[in-house]
């Protein structure tokens, strides 16, 4: 079977708890996009936290996906544009979610282009 996409999350999986990656590794990668593969970087961070290990692989010029924010932003690696279609909450769309989120002590994260927010308990937090 010829695997045509590798998937790789970045911490505990692609970087070391230095958060280096391998040299070993990276040869890898580089074959496997060489032979034809696609890679794409799976993280919960922010496109920020994501960028520097997409760069050091070579997906700014070899292509691929950089998903990022737990999966609610897909990137192409080359262009940094968004991949899919971005739909927005509405102002009390979002008020709603917040008000019941907050009602049942449940975190709500959001996000506006590449930021994020944390909120809980009222308290929030913003994120890069």
């Amino acid at each position: 079977m010829h695997i045509k996409l590798l998937a790789l999350d970045i911490d505990g999986t692609l970087v070391t708890t230095e958060k280096n990656i391998p040299a070993g590794n990276k040869t890898a990668i580089r074959r496997f996009m060489k032979n034809g593969g696609i890679v794409t970087i799976a993280s919960g961070r922010p496109i920020s936290g994501v960028t520097r290990y997409a760069e050091e692989l070579g997906l700014n010029v070899g292509g691929g996906y950089v998903i990022t924010y737990n999966g609610s932003r897909i990137f192409d690696a080359r262009t940094g544009e968004l991949f899919c279609t971005q739909k927005n909450l509405s102002a009390e769309q979002s008020a709603r979610i917040i008000d019941v989120a907050e009602k049942y002590n449940v975190p709500i994260t959001t996000y506006k282009g590449r930021y994020s927010g944390y909120r809980q308990c009222g308290r929030q937090i913003f994120l890069s």
